[in-house]
């Protein structure tokens, strides 16, 4: 399934609800940490997925994988040590 077809699915689920004036803007998004470390920490507080994902694992086992980030993610710090990530977003409005 392409963009596009993603976009009118998001668009008809709104229509479909009762939304009016459904528009969709792509925008990009870039995310700026001050190191590694702290884009890991940013997703131990935010990533509720992640920590499903790890519920089952031993303390030891989640360190040894928040580590693999932590190093991961280093490869796209700048000569500063900061970390800038791009993403692109879909916003979504409509009115009821």
């Amino acid at each position: 399934m392409c963009l596009a077809d993603q976009n009118v699915l998001l668009s008809n689920a709104l229509l479909e609800s009762g939304f009016k004036d459904v528009a969709i803007e792509k925008m990009n998004v870039t995310f700026t940490f001050d190191s590694p470390e702290e884009y890991t920490r940013f997703h131990q507080a935010i990533a509720a997925p992640v920590h499903a994902m790890l519920a089952n694992e031993a303390q030891e086992r989640k360190e040894e994988i928040w580590k693999a980030v932590t190093e991961t993610v280093s490869k796209y710090a700048d000569n500063t040590g900061s970390v800038k990530l791009d993403n692109e977003v879909i916003c979504i409005s409509g009115t009821k």
